[in-house]
């Protein structure tokens, strides 16, 4: 029984490093790229929701559902052993990761981009042959009409 608890103890740490991770990641995006306010908040609406969810999980399997609070004193001694420990070690780390998402991000978008333009340039090639054809048609439509015209006079 008290081999359990204990390792309930230890499980619950080891979320609370997890969520001092995830967070850290929210604040390092918060820094590198600029929010607006209502963006923050559902980034964290969907932070506590992870965070309230999982917990739920490991409540209900791990302890057949019996809360117990030591669980989320030691999530909340994970979160500070986190941030006072990892998070200085692991930081460069994340805005490594952070920055390379971002880029390659960038350069999806340049490719798009280039194909977007790519497909437009052929397409207004294409619609101005058109175009052409459409108007010369036209014309030759008017000459024979007046042609008509003539003839019927």
């Amino acid at each position: 029984m008290m081999n359990n608890e204990l390792m309930l103890f230890g499980t619950s740490i080891l979320y609370g490093l997890v969520y001092g991770f995830i967070y850290a990641i929210l604040l390092i995006n918060r820094e590198n790229i600029k929010h607006l306010k209502i963006t923050e908040y559902i980034e964290d609406f969907f932070y506590f929701l992870f965070i309230t969810i999982t917990t739920i999980h490991l409540i209900m399997v791990r302890n057949e559902g019996i809360f117990r609070g030591y669980i989320i004193l030691a999530m909340i001694f994970g979160i500070a052993l986190y941030f006072q420990t990892l998070h200085r070690l692991l930081r460069p780390i994340q805005i490594f990761i952070i920055d390379s998402i971002k880029e390659l991000i960038k350069l999806i978008c340049l490719i798009i981009k280039y194909i977007y333009e790519f497909i437009v340039k052929i397409y207004k090639k294409l619609f101005k042959t058109t175009r052409k054809k459409e108007n010369k048609n036209k014309s030759q439509n008017q000459k024979n009409k007046n042609r008509l015209k003539n003839i019927n006079k």
